[in-house]
């Protein structure tokens, strides 16, 4: 499955019309633990290892043809198996996953800690996320399953946002903002790529 998601900065007012008429899918809080080399070999390429309590994923852009989408949605596809970790990393079958990315030179970079409200809104998942270190973004988010969808998805997310008078600029992520907060160094390589635009 492919993720199509925009990223919000919402008020408390707007927080609060999104919620209103919507269904809450409940609440958990997880810690999320970012991995890459030394010279940023994933990052840089918008590519995003992490261990979310105790299970490794791996999220990898999607390109659609022409450019990267001008409504600053995010489009992953998410990979939550062992064998498709290790494909997609071109790591062998050794004793377990997180002791052979330390071994092949991975190492953690960020350690965010996030309370979700998740929440249901006609055909939308809404994440609701505070961060630890302060931050508070909201994430709108669509999955499909096949490329061809996802202009259209994209589409469905801005007039959604729009039809609630959200601001539609382009926000960081979580671990952007934490990047920029705690590892200047790193966020500056990853603008200097065009991972992060603005």
């Amino acid at each position: 499955m492919i993720e199509i998601e925009k990223k919000f900065i919402l008020t408390s007012a707007q927080e609060k019309h999104l919620k209103n008429g919507a269904k809450f899918l409940g609440e958990k809080v997880f810690t999320d633990i970012y991995f890459d080399k030394n010279d940023y070999e994933l990052t840089k390429n918008d590519i995003w290892l992490r261990m979310r309590d105790k299970q490794i994923e791996l999220k990898m852009p999607v390109e659609t043809e022409g450019k990267k989408s001008k409504m600053c949605c995010n489009r992953y596809e998410e990979f939550v198996l062992e064998n498709d970790v290790r494909q997609m990393l071109n790591l062998s079958k050794g004793n377990d996953l997180l002791g052979d990315l330390k071994n092949s030179g991975f190492r953690p970079f960020a350690s965010i800690t996030t309370r979700r409200e998740k929440f249901k809104k006609d055909k939308f998942t809404i994440d609701i996320d505070a961060c630890d270190f302060g931050y508070s973004i909201v994430e709108i988010e669509l999955m499909v399953d096949d490329k061809t969808l996802i202009s259209d998805a994209e589409k469905q997310i801005i007039a959604f946002a729009e039809k609630l008078n959200f601001s539609t600029k382009a926000v960081h992520g979580k671990v952007i903002e934490f990047l920029l907060r705690k590892s200047p160094e790193h966020y500056k390589i990853l603008q200097e790529e065009g991972v992060i635009v603005g």
